[in-house]
């Protein structure tokens, strides 16, 4: 071989080994989660995976934006909120916006309400930083997650009866399509466990009613195939602490 072929070669292999450096990199990197479907907007989280992302429906009024999904993503947060509004216990006040900086005119997380989980970390002249733990809508661009598959989970005995623990969300509509399930399960990482098939709950226990909120379902797991979801048959479910 020639010195200029095994340049050549040498050459190849550097852009090669670049290019899979970049992508492993970004894959490392994670989904950036966004305030707002605009890249330019403040990212709030990392999702690791797609399969991780818990669908949400577009807000009502609000035209969807080409190129991004919108999320519930999980999360814990540092934010601001106005002292005028802390209540004697200095738990914040339900009805007014967690910001994501200590200005009026700042960016808005999310507003607050009654069981929201705070810890206060510092007391500002107007405004004091608050650690926050809470379910938003967000945004997550589809460039970022080009392919948004069901996660599959194979059932090693679909007759035993099975426990999940976690917490139960609706999922959007384009999940729901995909996967023919409106509800799952998901860790505190927002990690998917299962799809949840309520028909055989009596009428007491609606599914919609636990939406949101750490849950306990119990129930057969129906048998999977490589292009169907893992889904809990479920005969109970409750809330848990």
């Amino acid at each position: 071989m020639s010195a200029i072929a095994k340049k050549s070669l040498a050459l190849l292999a550097s852009l090669v080994f670049a290019t899979l450096g970049q992508l492993s990199a970004q894959e490392s990197a994670g989904i950036p989660v966004h305030l707002k479907p605009d890249a330019e907007s403040p990212q709030i989280g990392t999702l690791e995976t797609i399969a991780l992302a818990v669908s949400a429906d577009w807000p009502d009024g609000q035209t969807p934006v080409s190129g991004w999904t919108t999320v519930y993503f999980r999360g814990v947060f540092e934010v601001y909120f106005n002292n005028d509004f802390f209540a004697k216990d200095l738990s914040p006040k339900p009805g007014h916006p967690y910001l994501l900086d200590d200005k009026a005119d700042a960016q808005q997380l999310a507003i607050s309400t009654q069981n929201d989980k705070t810890d206060l970390l510092d007391v500002g002249a107007n405004f004091s930083k608050i650690e926050l733990e809470t379910i938003v809508l967000a945004y997550i661009s589809d460039t970022a997650s080009p392919t948004a598959s069901v996660p599959l989970n194979a059932v090693p005995n679909p007759d035993q009866e099975q426990h999940f623990k976690g917490i139960l969300v609706a999922v959007g509509n384009a999940e729901k399509e995909r996967s023919g399930y409106g509800f799952k399960i998901v860790d505190t990482a927002n990690k998917f466990l299962t799809y949840v098939d309520g028909e055989n709950l009596p009428e007491s226990l609606a599914l919609k009613d636990f939406v949101n909120l750490p849950i306990e379902a119990s129930g057969k797991v129906k048998e999977t195939s490589n292009n169907t979801p893992r889904a809990l048959l479920a005969s109970g479910i409750k809330k848990t602490n």
